[in-house]
């Protein structure tokens, strides 16, 4: 599986630190951060900071973990919270599908239209998540706008 990478907001300033994170010696995400954006990241990302490589940007991050289970983070991490959705007990097995179209029904209930906006594209490839790397990779980036959308990014 090839990583996903995603701009998890903008920011023009150089990155001066990485937050990563590791299960069982295995990375499973990576951020670059700006010193002024350091406490969000410590706030919303597991892991540990170290100097980061040169020339990445701020907002610039790389998740390493399973489709499913990457998907189920941020749902967690963002839109639960923001609408009150579902999530499935078994994420490498689950609908994503109909957990999409709920979260897209909450935020649009919640009159959300550039959340809305991105969650259509997720629903649109999550009926083939599990059998294409692309659409799963076009889920998490639709799924990525949604949060920025929610957080005013």
């Amino acid at each position: 599986m090839d990583p996903i990478t995603r701009t998890t907001r903008i920011c023009t300033r150089p990155a001066t630190l990485l937050r990563t994170h590791h299960v069982h010696n295995q990375l499973q995400t990576a951020a670059h951060t700006c010193t002024r954006h350091r406490a969000d990241t410590q706030r919303d990302w597991p892991g540990r900071f170290q100097p980061t490589p040169p020339d990445q940007a701020c907002g610039h991050a790389t998740d390493h973990r399973p489709y499913p289970q990457a998907l189920a983070h941020h749902i967690e991490l963002w839109i639960r919270p923001a609408y009150a959705v579902a999530l499935p007990d078994t994420p490498d097995t689950a609908d994503w599908s109909a957990v999409l179209q709920e979260c897209l029904h909450a935020a649009r209930h919640a009159g959300q239209p550039r959340v809305a906006a991105a969650l259509i594209d997720a629903v649109h490839h999550a009926g083939c998540m599990h059998r294409d790397p692309a659409a799963a990779r076009a889920v998490l980036l639709a799924v990525a706008a949604a949060e920025r959308a929610i957080a005013g990014r």
